[in-house]
């Protein structure tokens, strides 16, 4: 924008939670037996990059729900729509719908664990809404890695994983640990 309008003052503005619905009071949602989820929309023909990214975080997800016994749902925007849309055939066992908007805000808070992956990973501010969502909400997140992603957030606030071996250690961890 700087280079087509030179004149102009342009700064980026990054998302952010509104407190008044992404907070960490959990007001009687049930959380038994909600262990870890996805949110958002599966791109079977374009974002190369995001399908390989969630093909190994959505599969170290598959992998420790089988091996541990616990849950893993992923809520998919297209559910039931166009075919470029949905997940593959591996994931659907764990496609339980979709959820709009406010119903999610606590779904956000009724998991234990939420997965996130971003289309694009080299810009320093763009990313998911959905992690500062979720960060406001107390709830753990794991991610792929994304240059804006440290930029708002530490190791500490949000972890990224780069392998399936990474997503299951973390995702294990989060599990076992007392949040």
């Amino acid at each position: 924008y700087k280079r087509l309008y030179p004149n102009a003052n342009v700064f980026v503005l990054p998302f952010a939670a509104q407190p008044v619905f992404h907070n960490p009071a959990r007001n009687n949602i049930p959380q038994a037996g909600r262990h870890v989820a996805f949110a958002g929309t599966y791109f079977q023909h374009k974002f190369e990059s995001r399908r390989s990214q969630m093909d190994f975080l959505l599969g170290a997800a598959h992998n420790v729900s089988r091996q541990t016994n616990t849950r893993f749902h992923i809520f998919s925007r297209h559910a039931g729509g166009d075919f470029r849309y949905q997940f593959p055939a591996k994931w659907r066992e764990h496609v339980i719908g979709s959820l709009p908007y406010p119903e999610m805000l606590s779904a956000y808070r009724a998991y234990q664990i939420f997965l996130n992956v971003n289309s694009i990973t080299t810009s320093p501010s763009m990313c998911s809404r959905r992690i500062f969502e979720l960060a406001a909400s107390g709830t753990p997140v794991v991610s792929t890695p994304s240059a804006a992603l440290r930029n708002y957030f530490s190791e500490e606030e949000v972890l990224a994983v780069s392998s399936a071996e990474e997503a299951e250690m973390a995702l294990r961890g989060l599990l076992n640990s007392e949040l």
